[in-house]
């Protein structure tokens, strides 16, 4: 058994989860909050009987009007027009999925960092951040997915260029977290499936991680051991109460394990998919889990096979992953619809030389060269068996 040496452990996110938790909003700070938030979730927060009431009472500024995978530019004038308007806030409330608490961070950081710091400033070097006071934010999940209630980062598009940005700080560190599956219930199966996938492959992403340590790769474990049936279960029947509760567990578990480990090459692969074709984001990512599988396999360092036989009894294999993750694809029609928006195997591949994204594929246990880039999307094309 190998052993990962040399590790660090930053947990700071105050976390509540569970049905009902919610209600925990209520120890929030008063004064003055910034929502942000979109059209549905500004529909979804009024109305409901816990939040509804709190709200109502605190929220002085709203951005309602987030779009899937904001962009830069509208970032940046809405953080203009807080500025402007010399909003003062002294708490932020993020209500949504990843797009909605992604960009509630980044307005959290623009409105306190120096006036002659911009977006495109924080993100080559968010050291102006350090001695900023960024408002508290306190981050409400909606969707079992990206995790980003826990994690120091914040996912940026540039749509002009085609671009995917982050914004890492510790200064984007959420002070709280609720994840409460009533808030997911109602969820449509189109984003139940991406967001759901999204976790998954986030918790596989830091299993076969680099930057892994025992307490993420026990984290990891545990969202891929609860996640991949309840979101079997779950796309079968959006009614059942269990499988969400069991997304929602999976979720934040992968969340937590990727604000240490980052994420890794699928999700580098995935980020020109979605740029270019308009790939739902979870879907882009766990398209090429199976192919990705393949080629880490061969670095296994002993963790995926512990991971396997965790999974699927003491016979499973390392190798296993693969053909499970392969039999996943397949079985919930990821393969079919990325076919389907990108076109053709050609124009997938020629995708190949913008989906090394630096501090992302360079994060698996075994290095992918432009050549193997080209193969990996080659084989996620091809589908499982191949």
């Amino acid at each position: 058994m190998s052993a990962i040496a040399g590790w660090t452990l930053q947990l700071p996110v105050r976390v509540h989860a569970g049905r009902g938790s919610r209600g925990a909003l209520a120890d929030a700070p008063g004064g003055s909050w910034l929502v942000v938030t979109s059209r549905r979730g500004r529909d979804q927060l009024l109305a409901d009987d816990v939040l509804g009431p709190l709200v109502a009472e605190r929220a002085a500024h709203w951005v309602d009007d987030v779009a899937p995978n904001p962009d830069a530019s509208w970032l940046e004038a809405r953080a203009a027009a807080l500025r402007g308007g010399r909003a003062r806030v002294d708490a932020v409330l993020g209500f949504g999925g990843g797009s909605a608490i992604d960009a509630a961070k980044v307005l959290a950081a623009l409105v306190a960092a120096p006036e002659d710091v911009g977006l495109r400033g924080l993100l080559a070097d968010a050291g102006a951040l350090s001695t900023a006071s960024v408002p508290p934010l306190w981050a409400v999940a909606t969707t079992a997915g990206t995790g980003s209630e826990v994690t120091p980062f914040a996912t940026v598009w540039d749509h002009a260029a085609r671009r995917k940005h982050s914004l890492a700080s510790p200064a984007v560190w959420p002070v709280a977290a609720i994840v409460d599956a009533d808030l997911m219930d109602a969820l449509p199966p189109d984003a139940t499936l991406a967001t759901g996938l999204d976790a998954i492959n986030q918790a596989a992403e830091s299993a076969w991680n680099r930057r892994a340590n025992p307490v993420t790769l026990e984290l990891a474990a545990r969202a891929l051991e609860v996640g991949m049936p309840a979101l079997a279960r779950v796309v079968e029947d959006g009614t059942d109460r269990a499988a969400r509760e069991g997304l929602a567990e999976a979720s934040l578990l992968a969340g937590l394990a990727i604000s240490h480990t980052r994420t890794a090459l699928c999700h580098a692969m995935s980020y020109p998919i979605t740029a270019h074709h308009g790939v739902a984001h979870g879907l882009a990512c766990a398209f090429t889990m199976a192919a990705v599988a393949r080629h880490v396999v061969p670095g296994d360092d002993g963790r995926l096979a512990r991971l396997a036989r965790r999974l699927w009894g003491p016979g499973a294999r390392a190798a296993d992953l693969v053909e499970r993750f392969g039999e996943m694809l397949t079985r919930l029609g990821v393969t079919a619809r990325v076919r389907a928006a990108v076109g053709s195997r050609a124009a997938l591949v020629a995708l190949a030389p913008e989906m090394a994204t630096p501090g992302r594929a360079d994060n698996a246990l075994v290095p992918a060269a432009p050549a193997d880039l080209e193969r990996i999307a080659g084989e996620a094309w091809d589908g499982w068996p191949c």
